[in-house]
């Protein structure tokens, strides 16, 4: 059955309930000129939900050279709001708990964690992505109304552990994401 795309700011109760009836939910898509898929959400009757955005983590030009980084504060910003926004509509929905929340990433061989000037001395060498799909381990979320920030940060972390680092560096001590202020 072909799924209707709309944008998740535009949904209606005759969409939920739609929505609902068919148990599968195709966000926010745009389409380059070619007719890939920028973006989208897709949220499963069963509680598991798939994000995708080509847009973030394409190659660019700077200059003569090729760059392949991850705009680290940009992609954590972007998964915490995109995974609260789709909580929240799987509340407004009724989907039953548990929840199920994956994180891969495709193509990033060579990429490499751009950081902020406060992180760079974390990091003597740019460490690149050495495999070509990083498939982050899901998490469960269990209940509603908490924080998903301390359900984020193992799959963040694991971003990270595959550009060299320990943890990402962004989330405080309590496992709370606070970037710093710039």
């Amino acid at each position: 059955m072909p799924l209707r795309t709309i944008p998740l700011t535009q949904i209606t109760a005759d969409d939920l309930q739609r929505l609902v009836d068919d148990g599968v939910i195709e966000g926010r898509q745009l389409d380059y000129e070619d007719g890939d898929t920028e973006t989208y959400v897709q949220v499963f009757r069963n509680g598991t939900a798939e994000f995708c955005d080509t847009r973030m983590l394409r190659p660019r030009l700077q200059g003569d050279h090729q760059i392949q980084d991850i705009p680290s504060t940009l992609f954590e910003s972007e998964i915490l709001q995109g995974t609260r926004n789709v909580l929240d509509l799987l509340v407004v929905l009724g989907v039953p708990l548990p929840y199920v929340i994956f994180l891969t990433l495709v193509g990033v061989r060579g990429y490499v964690m751009a950081l902020s000037p406060e992180h760079r001395i974390l990091l003597d060498e740019p460490y690149p992505i050495d495999r070509d799909n990083f498939y982050v381990p899901g998490q469960i979320v269990s209940r509603r109304g908490g924080q998903v920030d301390p359900v984020l940060k193992p799959m963040l972390d694991a971003v990270w552990n595959a550009a060299g680092f320990a943890r990402s560096p962004n989330f405080n001590n309590e496992g709370v994401w606070s970037p710093p202020r710039r």
